[in-house]
């Protein structure tokens, strides 16, 4: 059963959750077509992003995680969103880069 979408999109802004777990959530997210997902995602993967009190560390892992699960969204949906594309960080746009080019480069569009 799939978790409730509001909760994991709490619990990835949660800085006083597990890591794993704040981690895990952009996985289950993916699976979610609700538009509340993706902009979740997009929202913490974004450029200059930051919860006040998050570990750098810890946010450059779950930028990275959330950039797999806006490609894994995209590729499901056979789009690549440019506009939100730029908006990213460099470890999300390195993970949306991967996949595309593996799983179908003649999507993306600059």
């Amino acid at each position: 059963m799939k978790k409730e979408l509001k909760s994991l999109i709490g619990l990835l802004f949660d800085i006083s959750a597990d890591l794993n777990a704040r981690d895990d959530a952009p996985y289950y997210l993916r699976d979610y077509d609700q538009p509340e997902a993706l902009e979740a995602l997009i929202l913490y993967a974004s450029e200059g992003f930051k919860i006040p009190g998050d570990d750098d560390d810890d946010i450059s892992m779950l930028k990275g995680s959330c950039g797999e699960s806006i490609a894994f969204m995209w590729l499901r949906k056979e789009i690549f969103d440019i506009t939100a594309y730029n908006k990213l960080s460099k470890e999300a746009q390195l993970e949306i880069i991967g996949l595309f080019k593996a799983n179908r480069p003649d999507l993306i569009k600059f």
